[in-house]
This record gives C-alpha cells, structure tokens and sequence, in this order.
C-alpha cells in the first residue's frame, strides 16, 4: 500500500511539473503559452489604449504636425469649441491665449473647430499659438459635438437643435473622455473660467460626477476631502 501511494505521488509531481504532461492528463484543462505577468500587461496596454479619448494621429500642433496623444498625460484637458466667424469667438481667443499661457504645464487646450472649412481652419489655428487641434479632416471633431452637445449655429442643420451650447464653450474632460466640468463661456465668458479647477486631483482622477457637484459647489480642496470622507460608510457598520 505505501508503495502504491509513494508511485502516485511521484507521478502527481512530474506532471505539475511538465505542462506537456498536463495537457495529456488533462485534456480538458486549457493551457497558456504566454506567461501571466505579460498577458496581463497586454492586457492591461489593450485597455489603456482603448480608453483614450483621442487616437493616435487625430491631435496636431499649430504646425500641423501630429502631436502623440500621450502628450496629455497628467495635464487638465479641456476641449474648446470656437468658430472663427464667430464674433464672441474672436473676442474670447485672446483670454483662452491668456489662461493657457498662464497655466502652462497644468492645463492643454485642444481646439474643436467649427469653421467652414479646412482653409479658415488653419487660419483660426494661427490664433490659437500653442493649442493641441482635431485634425480638421478627422471624423472625431464632429463626433465631438455630438458627443458633448456643444456646436455652432449654423452646424444646426446638421447636428440638430438639441445643443446645451453654442460656442465658445469648453468642456473639461479626462484622459478617457469622461466629462468633468462644462465651462458656458458662451454666456459666462471668462467668468466660467474660475469653475476650472485644473490643480484639484479630481479634475485630473476623480470622478467625474463628484467633481462637477464639488465645483458646482464651490467647495475648497480641504472640504472637498471632507465630502469624500463623510460619503465613506462607517467601518463598524458595513455589512
């Protein structure tokens, strides 16, 4: 009897041993070739990549030379809708110049034209030293406005009526394309500017919904961290 289990037990060893052995003795056990350390870091490149809001290639500078989308990373993003035939357009991109230049480094803005066509485009872009824009010929600077619901008057006809804002407006959002805060400086001008609060972590991490209330609010960072704690249920009560 000792010996049968002693053989039994040789034979269980040599096969955790040799995966080749596994397959055979467990044919229906699905086998890896990829070590788990780099599937799960493909993985986790598949996710990142796919939770971007801009594609590689869709961003370029005011040269017209495509800026990497990773250039983004751990700034506060904002998206600014403007139209250069349009006169509250024109009189706001000197402040949007002002507020990046001031803020270089925390924030990057990134032009969604709504110009006619590509030539008055790059025209507005000349305006805007230092912008990130949507290549205009890109598909994404429309999906944009859709998605946002931020578009100029006469892209109505395309776009519909069913807009929160015209231009210029700015929307906040993270790396993945969650919204933040919506800027109404269509209305507000640079008044809406102060609601940005690009050095508040949640404008950069956080989520999404919290920042806006918090904004909304008008709460310090200091209270801010007291909101998110007094959310937290007590330990001794959780189930």
């Amino acid at each position: 009897m000792l010996q049968i289990l002693k053989r039994l037990l040789f034979v269980i060893i040599a096969v955790e041993q040799n995966p080749v052995s596994q397959q055979s003795v467990f044919p229906n056990r699905k086998m890896s070739s990829v070590p788990g350390g780099v599937a799960a870091a493909a993985a986790a490149g598949a996710r990142s990549k796919a939770s971007f809001l801009f594609p590689e290639g869709a961003l370029r500078d005011g040269s017209g030379t495509v800026v990497p989308s990773s250039s983004l990373r751990g700034k506060s993003v904002g998206l600014y809708f403007s139209d250069s035939m349009c006169p509250m357009c024109t009189a706001f991109d000197p402040v949007m110049r002002k507020f990046r230049e001031d803020n270089q480094g925390k924030v990057e803005l990134v032009f969604v034209s709504s110009d006619r066509n590509e030539a008055m485009f790059e025209a507005h872009s000349q305006q805007l030293p230092g912008f990130l824009a949507v290549r205009y010929e890109d598909p994404l600077r429309e999906s944009l406005k859709e998605r946002y619901r931020v578009w100029c008057g006469w892209e109505s006809s395309k776009f519909g009526r069913d807009r929160r804002s015209g231009v210029p407006g700015i929307v906040v959002v993270r790396e993945d394309g969650e919204e933040i805060r919506f800027l109404a400086t269509e209305h507000e001008r640079a008044a809406a500017l102060a609601q940005w609060a690009f050095e508040d972590p949640a404008f950069l991490f956080g989520p999404p919904m919290q920042a806006n209330l918090n904004a909304q609010a008008g709460l310090s960072s200091s209270e801010q961290g007291e909101a998110s704690q007094a959310d937290k249920p007590d330990k001794g009560t959780e189930l």
